[in-house]
This record gives C-alpha cells, structure tokens and sequence, in this order.
C-alpha cells in the first residue's frame, strides 16, 4: 500500500512518466525486455495498426503496441491500475483510448472481484482463492468497441478467466489476436474453448509462449490440432498467451 501511495502522489504531481522514463534508462533488463516484446509483437502488429488491449492493467503491453506505431484502445476497470494506465500512456496522446470499463458477451454490468494482490481481478469470483471485495463495473463487448472505434488488427486478452465471454461477444473477424492460458485442468479447458470458439468464424494458425517470455514454444499449427497438442505443449509453462493468426 506505501508503494501504491508513492506512485499516486506521483502521478497526482505529474511525475509518474518521468521518474518511470529516468529509472527504466538505467534499468539494461528493462530495456532488453523491451525490445524482445517489440520484436515478438512486431510480427504481428504494424504502424498504423489498431489494437484492442483487453486487460490492459498498467499498460505494459499498450505502450509495446504504441512504440511499434499502433492506436491502441486500452480496457481497464480496476480503478487503481487505471490511474496508472492513463499517466503511463498520456504522452501518446489521441493514439490511446483509455477505458475504464469491462468487456464480456452481453452488454451489462458486473462485479469486479479483486484478488490477492493490486493488480489482481477477474469477472469470475473463482478465480482467486481469496476475494478482497468487488466492484460494480459497466461491461461492453468487443463488437460495441469495433462500432466505436473500428475493427481492430490485433486484440489482446487477459482478463483472468473471462477471456471465453469477452470472445462471445465479437462477431468481426480480425487478423491476430491473443489470449491468456493458465496450466491447470479447468483452466486449459477454457483455453481450448477459446480456441475452438475463435476457429469457428475464421480458420486460425495457433502458437503460444510462455510466462510472457516472448518466444514461441511450438510450431504454427491449425486450431483442431493444436488443441490436441495444449496439455503438452504447456505442461512445462504453468501460464502465458495463445497467439492465433488468420490464415
């Protein structure tokens, strides 16, 4: 809570992004990390490109998408991770809509059950063995957000076990997208329904990393064979994204 404290009296001041900016100029690992994501999401997103960022917590991941030249539209409905969102990415100015809102397969409103750590929440009260309290939160679905903003090139989903619900709602067909996996029974089982799910509107080429790694453990595959090969292949990785890409 000190630390959270430190960053909003930062960002209240205007000093977030600039302190952030000086630390992460001596920080080699961060920089390192940096350019392995901009050539792993490079392969799949270009300038001018717009990406929907589902999940977008801090907005590690948007300002990857900003630096390779994309608009992004960043969803985020924890109120705190959203203050940090916002100061992270003011200085792309219009390139990032910032949301703060849920996306699901209806247009409603939910409960944001928060986890055992800032930063931790998910639409689905199971998802963490602890529950810190919940909010209620407005839900839209990926096809409002196309209506508003366009149909994206690429859209990344990590939303703690909603990620099924949030494809339900997208009728569009787009170029690439990911979404999250975790190395359990329940939770492989909604990974393979997204992927199944996703395969039925558009043939798919399948590949997936590890513990946002940024490399690829698989070959490409086609959706049906891959979700044969998704306990193998993540047996060794407790959690990380499934890349599809149209075919």
């Amino acid at each position: 809570m000190r630390l959270y404290g430190l960053k909003q009296l930062a960002i209240a001041t205007g000093l977030y992004e600039p302190i952030r900016s000086l630390r992460n100029s001596f920080n080699k690992e961060s920089a390192a990390n940096t350019e392995k994501g901009l050539r792993f999401y490079g392969q799949f997103i270009k300038s001018g490109d717009l990406v929907f960022d589902i999940g977008a917590n801090v907005g590690g991941k948007t300002e990857l998408f900003c630096k390779l030249g994309a608009q992004v539209v960043a969803i985020e409905p924890q109120p705190k991770m959203f203050k940090i969102l916002e100061a992270r990415t003011r200085k792309y100015g219009p390139r990032v809509t910032a949301l703060r809102i849920g996306v699901g397969a209806e247009p409603d409103v939910a409960a944001l059950h928060f986890g055992d750590h800032d930063g931790m929440a998910s639409l689905s009260n199971d998802w963490s063995k602890n529950d810190n309290g919940s909010i209620q939160i407005e839900l839209r679905t990926l096809d409002q957000l196309i209506e508003s903003y366009g149909r994206p090139d690429f859209i990344k989903i990590d939303i703690e076990g909603h990620e099924l619900e949030a494809l339900k709602g997208l009728s569009h067909l787009v170029r690439g997208m990911s979404f999250e996996y975790h190395h359990d029974p329940v939770r492989l089982r909604l990974a393979s329904e997204c992927v199944a799910h996703v395969s039925q509107k558009q043939k798919m080429r399948m590949n997936l990393t590890g513990m946002e790694d940024y490399d690829l453990i698989s070959s490409w595959m086609p959706a049906d064979e891959f979700s044969t090969q998704l306990e193998i292949l993540t047996k060794d990785h407790p959690f990380g994204d499934i890349i599809a890409v149209a075919e």
